[in-house]
């Protein structure tokens, strides 16, 4: 069983598509819908907190053998390699590590967010966890679509595959080979495994 939980920033929400994260196929009726469990938005970090506490809250009353998928979506600051913006201040994902001390077995992470936040949400989610979820998001600026076209395979690919990490780092590496000409690089997405390892390596990540 796969469970969605999504948490967005709220301008990003309000621009609708294709800013906001809920394609037609994740919105009511689409054909993936029935997945979504929780759909939060946030304006500033005091809400975001609230989200990420509830969220975590109904995650970890899944059972064992669901895959939890939960989708982040927000502009990162750039140059920070850790802050989401938000219309009101910003806010530091490495400050969030005592959030996710503790995981359930089957949990992925779409970081649906510019470069500018993916590096540091590893510190988040990795530094005191007991367990490592897998961790996927963009290691350039990328364009909205493109964001909501990977979303899709992430989908698309656990319904599959279930949360396996070679299924999910074959459709990964497929990507980056379709966009390497818009973004000019090899790598514009990253992938953090359960292992603590940095896909395709630490150095391209900064």
């Amino acid at each position: 069983m796969l469970n969605i939980y999504i948490i967005e920033e709220d301008s990003l929400k309000s621009q609708g598509p294709p800013s906001t994260c809920i394609t037609n196929r994740l919105n009511t009726g689409g054909d993936i819908s029935k997945y979504v469990k929780s759909y939060l938005s946030f304006s500033d970090e005091n809400v975001f907190r609230k989200c990420i506490l509830s969220t975590v809250k109904e995650i970890l009353l899944t059972d064992s053998i669901s895959i939890n998928l939960l989708i982040i979506s927000a502009h990162g600051i750039d140059e920070t390699g850790t802050n989401l913006w938000t219309q009101n201040n910003s806010i530091n994902l490495r400050e969030y590590q005592d959030y996710f001390k503790i995981l359930p077995a089957h949990l992925v992470i779409y970081m649906r967010s510019c470069k500018a936040a993916f590096p540091g949400a590893f510190w988040s989610f990795y530094k005191k966890s007991n367990i490592k979820p897998i961790l996927i998001g963009p290691i350039v600026s990328i364009y909205e679509n493109d964001a909501n076209d990977l979303q899709h395979i992430i989908i698309d690919t656990i319904l599959i595959n279930s949360d396996n990490e070679s299924c999910l780092k074959n459709e990964i590496d497929q990507f980056n080979l379709k966009v390497k000409n818009i973004y000019n690089r090899k790598y514009s997405i990253g992938m953090f495994l359960r292992s603590e390892e940095w896909y395709p390596e630490q150095g391209v990540l900064y």
